[in-house]
Parts: structure tokens; sequence; C-alpha cells
């Protein structure tokens, strides 16, 4: 399942944003707090080089926060970037990301200073891969609502400016994802947490794949949910999953688009609790 999913308007915005980083200060890169490995647009880090960095894990409350605190420490560790757990949708951790945009405003107000230059706003960019949570971030932050946010990939499709109250000026972004995913794994990944379309990929082997890593991950939720016993066979978990929800045609056959949407739905709403696909240690030694 190699996807490829690269609308002209992305490739467009890169170069606004490129062209836009030179007026910025710091970069908050917005990662989903489930997939901090597949859900970060390798193209950033050498976009944003010099800039201040902070990441923030968004939809925490959707990932095991023992794995997501482990993903703070490796950043800090191992890359000397500081990262927070939020939540944008209920608010969760938003104070703990302005204490670190705090810090940056002063740093850059005091190097100003000491060139004898003016006081200005500190401009702060917020960048990330589609439906990360980007906008509904700055909204929390901001405490308006005054950037388009809708659930749906790939919705901000101009950048924007917004005012704070403490001398910060935040520009929000459309979502970037790079020309070409060559990694199976991550492209599951990004499809899995709703970041690619769902009308460009087959919701059925979807499904299974996200079966065969929850038998990895977390095997005994398939009792717990869905009421039935864990067996090897992916498929087999599929379908008794079908007839315990009731999701059959006619004839008692399987429903295999209304089950692969039920069970993709009850992983991306946390019906199936908090789950994180990935662990820094697979990636980063």
């Amino acid at each position: 399942m190699v996807i490829n999913w690269y609308p002209g308007h992305m490739a467009r915005a890169r170069k606004q944003i490129t062209q836009q980083l030179k007026l910025i200060d710091a970069v908050i890169e917005v990662l989903d707090a489930r997939i901090p490995y597949s859900s970060r647009n390798p193209d950033i880090s050498s976009l944003i080089r010099g800039k201040h960095h902070i990441i923030a894990l968004n939809k925490a409350d959707l990932s095991d926060c023992i794995i997501t605190d482990s993903w703070i420490e490796t950043f800090k560790k191992k890359f000397g970037v500081k990262a927070a757990p939020v939540d944008a949708v209920k608010g969760n951790g938003i104070k703990n990301l302005l204490e670190f945009l705090d810090e940056v405003r002063n740093g850059v107000s005091e190097k100003r200073k000491s060139k004898g230059m003016l006081p200005r706003p500190v401009r702060v960019m917020v960048l990330g891969i589609p439906n990360v949570g980007k906008s509904k971030l700055i909204n929390r932050i901001a405490g308006i609502n005054k950037v388009k946010v809708e659930n749906k990939p790939g919705v901000t499709r101009s950048l924007s400016w917004i005012r704070l109250k403490n001398d910060i000026e935040l520009m929000d972004t459309p979502g970037l994802l790079w020309p070409k995913q060559n990694d199976e794994n991550v492209g599951i990944n990004l499809a899995l947490t709703g970041t690619i379309r769902p009308d460009i990929v087959n919701m059925y082997e979807l499904s299974l794949h996200l079966i065969n890593k929850l038998q990895k991950i977390k095997p005994e939720i398939f009792k717990e949910r869905y009421g039935i016993d864990i067996c090897s066979e992916a498929e087999l978990i599929f379908n008794r999953i079908a007839d315990r929800r009731g999701c059959l045609l006619k004839g008692g056959e399987v429903d295999y688009d209304r089950t692969s949407r039920l069970i993709l739905m009850d992983f991306q709403s946390g019906k199936l609790g908090k789950i994180s696909l990935e662990k820094p240690e697979w990636f980063i030694k």
C-alpha cells in the first residue's frame, strides 16, 4: 500500500512557505502523537534549519501517554527540541506550549534589544501534514475561532495570520505531504489516522493492517471492545467483528465496507482506547 497524494495546492504552498520563512522567528511543528515518526514531513527539517523549533504532539488524548512521554524525551535528548503533548480539541497541554512560546519571545526580544533594534511581535509559523490539527491548535492558543477548521485533509489552502495578545503572531499553513511516499508502513499509518483521504485507499485492506498492528500492540482490545476471542488471522477477526456488530448483507454475507469503516472509526475516535502505533526506539537509535 504505497500511497502518493500530493495535490497541486501543496506544491504551491511549499513555495509560499519557503518565501515566508525569511520573516519567521520560530516554528511549531504539529505531529500526531499516535504516529510521531510517520506524521513528520522529512522535508520540514531542512526548510526550518536555523529557526527556533517546537514540537506539538497533538491528539495526545488518543495516544499511549507512556509512549508519548518517551517521544518527548527522545526529541529533547537526540535533537534538542522541546515537545509538548496537546489535545487541541479540549485544550489540554496548551499552557505548556504557550510557556515554550514565551521563552522564544523573550529570547528574540533580548537579541533584538542587544543589537539596538526596536521590539516587534515574534512571528511563529505552524507547520504539519494534513489533518494533524494545526488550525484547531491555533484556535486554542488564540482563544478564538478565526481560522477555518474542518476535519478533512487539506482544508487549509492559504497562509493566514493571527495576532495574539502577548506579542506573538501565528501563521497557519496548509498541510504539507511530501511528493513521493515509498515507505509502505508510513503510508499505512497516515491512512489509519485519517491524514490521507479515504477515497484513495482500500478500506478493507487498511482495516486488516490495523487488526494486524493491534494484535501486536494491544491484542486484548478485541475481547474488550467486540467480545471476540483472539485468533491469528486478521481476516477471521474481521469477519467475527462483522458478525458481532451486525455488519451483514442479506443472506448473512459480510458487509466489507461497513465493517471496515466501523473498525477504522473505532480506532480514530479513541473507542479502542489510547493507542500509539509507533515507539521512538523503532526509528531512533
